[in-house]
Order: C-alpha cells, then structure tokens, then sequence
C-alpha cells in the first residue's frame, strides 16, 4: 500500500467528517422558520456540501501534493490492501458516531417515556421538539450503518479508486509512448 492511496483515504475521511459534522449542526435549522429573505442557511449548507464534495472527488489529487516527493514506486508502507484501510475507516467513523450519540439516545427516550407516562393522551407530543431530536437521532443511524456496513463500502470504494488509477496509469504509459 502506498502512502498516497492512505492520504487519500484520509482525505476523504475528512470529507466524511466535514459533511456529517456540519452538515447535522445545521438540522434544527431545518425545522426552525426563517424569515422570507434569510438565506444564510442555504448559503452554509450549499457550502458545506460543496466542499465536502470537492475534498471527496479530488482526494487523490490532493493526496498527490501532499506525498509529492516523499515516495518511490516500488516502496510500499504496508501489505495491507486499500480495501482494509478503508474498512477500518468506515468502521472508526460509524463507531465514533454511533456512541458519541447514544446517550443522548437513551436520554431522549427516557424523557419521552417520562413525559407520555405523566400526561394524559397525546398532549406530551406538543413537548418533543422532533429538530431536538433528529440531532441525535441522524448521526447515530448514520454512525451504525457506516459500523455494520463498512466491509461493503469499503470494497466498493477500493474497486473504483483502483480502477481509476488503473486508468490513469494506462494513459500515462499510452502519453509516454506516443512521446
């Protein structure tokens, strides 16, 4: 495995990051009301997104300047394959998510319970904020599908970086023999 294709999984992971951070902070705004002309929300969560997208789509492009010099062809850093690499991300992320999250999980359900059990009908409904609750609730579903998935992504992920290397490496070879 060469330290470029680990700076790119590292690139994207920070993607990920950018993108699940930021891009749940901005969830209770989803539900608050805006004035008509407000359009600071849309602005951040267009940036957010765009940015996020740029450092996934130009992961190895920037993994390139990053390790420009530092490696040879033929030295590799590990056996491990990209595939493990990005697996063991996918899973550290969906980990991360997933317990970071939790107990506000068994929190929010507790206070539910407490509430429908200390009023009559459905009048504790009005009380749940759902915006309050999607904070939590979002990133922990996010975080378990990236857990118990993560073998799967992981390998789609690797099948197309290592196609597209494959590809530019057959271009280069194909430019450096019509030179």
């Amino acid at each position: 495995m060469k330290l470029r294709a680990i700076s790119t999984v590292i690139v994207r992971l920070f993607a990920l990051n950018l993108l699940v951070t930021q891009g749940f902070s901005v969830v209770p705004y989803l539900f608050a009301t805006r004035a008509p002309g407000d359009v600071a929300f849309p602005v951040a969560l267009s940036l957010v997104i765009v940015v996020a997208a740029v450092l996934w789509v130009k992961a190895d492009t920037i993994a390139n300047v990053i390790t420009q010099g530092v490696e040879s062809e033929g030295h590799a850093v590990t056996v491990l394959q990209l595939r493990d690499y990005y697996s063991v991300a996918f899973a550290a992320i969906g980990l991360f998510y997933a317990v970071g999250h939790l107990a506000s999980i068994l929190n929010w359900t507790a206070a539910i319970f407490k509430k429908a059990a200390g009023t009559y009908g459905t009048e504790w409904q009005a009380e749940v904020k759902g915006s309050e609750i999607s904070y939590y609730v979002v990133p922990f579903v996010v975080g378990l599908v990236l857990l118990f998935n993560a073998r799967y992504f992981a390998t789609l992920l690797a099948k197309r970086q290592q196609a597209g290397e494959a590809a530019s490496a057959s271009k280069v070879e194909s430019d450096a023999s019509s030179e």
